[in-house]
C-alpha cells in the first residue's frame, strides 16, 4: 500500500507509545478534526515543533506547536494563521515562513489532505508512492488534492527530505462505515 502507515517507522512508534496523553491545544481552528487528532497525538513527544498546512481550494491555513513549557506532554499553539500566497509560488512562500518563524524549526509538517483514495485511508508518512495515490486521487477532490500536492512538493523542495511529512485526509472519517451506510444514502 502507498504511504507508510505511521506506525511503519520508529517516529511513529515513539508517537504511539505517548498516544492517548494528549496535548492541550484548542484545534477548532486548525483544519479538519482528523489533522487535529494527529497533532493532539504528536503533541506529546517534547521538543518537537510541529506545523500543519491546510490547503483548502481557495485559502491556505498555518498551524505552528511547540512544546508547552507546563508539561511535557502538551503542545502550545504558538501561531494560527492564514497564510497570503506571495507571488512567486508556494516555495517562496514557505521559504519566508521559515525565516520568519526561524526560532519554531518545523520537526514535522502535517498536511490536510481531502482525498487519499482507497489506499490511503489512515494518516501516513508521504513517501513517493503515497504522494503518487494522493494525485491519483486527485480526480475525487480536484479543488483540493493538486492544492495540497503543490504545498507537499513545496515543502520537499524548502527542507528536502530531512523533513518528515505526513498525510492525514478527511475521508479517514468515512473509511470505517459499515458497508450499509457509505453504499445507501439513508439517515
Amino acid at each position: 500500500a502507498p504511504g507508510r502507515p505511521l506506525a511503519a517507522n520508529n517516529f511513529a512508534q515513539d508517537l504511539r507509545r505517548r498516544l492517548d496523553s494528549a496535548g492541550n491545544c484548542n484545534f477548532d481552528r486548525i483544519g479538519s478534526a482528523s489533522s487535529a487528532r494527529l497533532i493532539e497525538r504528536a503533541a506529546t513527544i517534547p521538543s518537537m515543533n510541529i506545523w500543519t498546512l491546510n490547503a483548502g481550494s481557495s485559502s491556505v491555513k498555518l498551524g505552528i506547536f511547540e512544546p508547552s513549557a507546563a508539561s511535557s506532554a502538551a503542545q502550545r499553539c504558538v501561531l494560527r494563521r492564514r497564510v497570503t500566497l506571495l507571488p512567486a509560488g508556494e516555495a517562496a512562500t514557505l521559504a519566508y515562513l521559515r525565516a520568519e518563524h526561524a526560532g519554531y524549526p518545523p520537526n514535522v509538517i502535517a498536511h490536510r489532505v481531502v482525498h487519499g483514495g482507497h489506499s490511503l485511508s489512515k494518516p501516513c508518512v508521504i513517501d513517493p508512492a503515497a504522494r503518487r495515490a494522493i494525485e491519483a486521487a486527485a480526480s475525487f477532490a480536484p479543488l483540493h488534492n493538486p492544492v495540497a500536492l503543490r504545498w507537499i512538493d513545496a515543502c520537499q523542495s524548502v527542507w528536502g527530505n530531512k523533513l518528515r511529512q505526513i498525510a492525514v485526509f478527511d475521508t479517514a472519517f468515512f473509511a470505517q462505515l459499515p458497508e450499509a451506510a457509505w453504499r445507501y444514502a439513508l439517515p
